[in-house]
């Protein structure tokens, strides 16, 4: 009798450890050679003292920088750098540099000044409004020309200390701006002053050293 291959019910094969610990086996030996093909990541762990100081020298760096392009011994690019600091700033120009300088400093203190936005906060209103407070010696007619030629505050002076002569009055401004500047110190330095009366003979000490060499 002839038995139709067709009709016949195909038989499961049984699966044996045997077998599912050499497929295992294989999957290992796969992903082993999978992982030396692939890249290997490296980190890089800097330590944060080492971080701060190289902060510290970048920001004492373009403090140097500047001053060199505001000098005009900087070429070219310091012809430009000049040209846009002092329509910005005007002629607390210099300023700027020095507090990146005095910036980089507080950096190397970080055990005294913890720095954080709040440091870079202080910066910022630093360089802001000493230009708008010396603008407000400038005739508000010729306020904008003066601006142009990068004397008196600068662009900065111009919209900020001159909007604010002509809304309040002179010595009301002043008295702000002022108020603004010593503001902007201590916050620079997060500190009081008290504290910042203390450390400023080694903050000086350190900036007189750091031009030395």
């Amino acid at each position: 009798m002839i038995h139709n291959s067709k009709f016949m019910p195909k038989r499961k094969r049984k699966t044996t450890h045997s077998s599912i610990n050499s497929k295992s086996k294989k999957n290992q030996v796969s992903k082993k050679r999978n992982d030396k093909k692939g890249y290997e990541t490296v980190e890089i762990e800097i330590n944060p003292e080492t971080a701060a100081e190289i902060t510290a020298i970048i920001f004492i760096l373009l403090g140097v920088l500047i001053i060199l392009s505001l000098t005009g011994v900087f070429g070219v690019a310091g012809t430009s750098i000049s040209r846009f600091l002092y329509e910005l700033f005007g002629w607390s120009a210099p300023i700027f540099s020095i507090s990146l300088i005095i910036l980089g400093v507080v950096r190397f203190y970080h055990d005294k000044y913890k720095i954080g936005m709040v440091n870079y906060l202080g910066f910022l209103m630093l360089n802001i409004w000493v230009p708008s407070l010396i603008h407000l010696f400038i005739d508000s007619e010729k306020s904008y020309e003066v601006a142009l030629d990068g004397a008196g505050g600068g662009f900065i002076g111009h919209y900020i200390g001159n909007s604010l002569k002509t809304s309040v009055s002179f010595t009301g401004a002043f008295i702000l701006f002022a108020a603004f500047i010593i503001i902007s110190f201590l916050i620079l330095f997060n500190t009081s002053f008290k504290d910042f009366s203390k450390n400023w003979n080694q903050i000086l000490l350190k900036i007189v050293t750091t031009f030395h060499h």
